[in-house]
């Protein structure tokens, strides 16, 4: 009688051992994954005077901010106030080729306008027509230069203008970035399609870091909202348009302004 194909006692054997030999690997590469996560956790996480080495901070609780006043509780030691994150907003965007002014009137303004378009040599502008930049009449100044205004939702037209001018509807100080809300009245491309890209900064709208900016944008949206003040898209700028992809060697201008120009002006 035949006996039925099997597996030998030595080939038992064999299997067993590769078998016992994976799960050691792969033992082995767990407890290396282990302490590779358990080296990273230990250098994001920054024990606290009360808590042991490696332990894990607990959820960041932002400022508490009532509109048109802050109140700072955050846990970045930012001072309370208003002009400390101005201080500290400018020299972040400083860091990141960004240029910033703090102007105390008008004429202040006006003639740092007169200064960047002669210096560009501009010949037209693309702007948004909020309430803050008609009141400073930055349109009157820069027609005054000479400059003509391009009014249109056209690309073809607006890629023609050397300078974009809009309000920064909020500015977070602990990175240096402007947040610009767009809407129909307020079209995106005003602040990335030109060369040079101003942005006029209501000191009271600079917010510590982007924990508070979700707060605020949570609370304001909890109010009663008309149609007209819809968003429709958030833009974080934080600094010129930059690439390193050209033979790795950094390149300010190639997707977006070349030039960021922060104006905040204290009443």
């Amino acid at each position: 009688m035949d006996k039925k194909p099997g597996v030998s006692d030595d080939s038992k054997k064999t299997l067993q051992k590769e078998m016992e030999g994976n799960e050691r690997k792969v033992n082995m590469e767990s407890g290396s994954r282990d302490k590779v996560l358990s080296r990273i956790k230990s250098a994001l996480y920054r024990p606290s005077d009360d808590s042991g080495p490696g332990s894990e901070p607990a959820a960041h609780k932002p400022s508490c901010f009532v509109k048109g006043k802050m109140r700072i509780e955050s846990d970045n030691n930012l001072k309370r106030e208003d002009q400390n994150l101005i201080d500290i907003f400018t020299n972040e965007l400083g860091k990141v080729n960004g240029l910033s002014k703090v102007l105390n009137n008008e004429d202040e303004l006006g003639q740092y306008l007169s200064n960047v378009t002669a210096e560009h040599d501009s010949k037209s502008f693309i702007v948004w027509e909020t309430p803050l930049i008609k009141q400073l009449k930055v349109i009157e100044y820069l027609k005054s230069n000479g400059l003509r205004v391009i009014k249109s939702h056209d690309k073809k037209h607006l890629e023609r203008a050397d300078i974009g001018i809009t309000e920064a509807d909020y500015a977070i100080a602990d990175s240096g970035t402007l947040v610009l809300f767009s809407n129909p009245k307020k079209p995106r491309l005003v602040s990335l399609i030109t060369p040079i890209h101003i942005a006029i900064l209501d000191p009271k709208n600079v917010v510590p870091n982007i924990f508070d900016l979700f707060q605020v944008i949570t609370q304001e949206s909890d109010e009663e909202l008309h149609p007209k003040d819809i968003v429709s898209c958030i833009t974080f700028i934080t600094g010129p348009s930059r690439t390193a992809d050209i033979e790795l060697n950094l390149t300010l201008g190639v997707h977006g302004p070349k030039e960021v120009h922060i104006l905040i002006y204290q009443k």
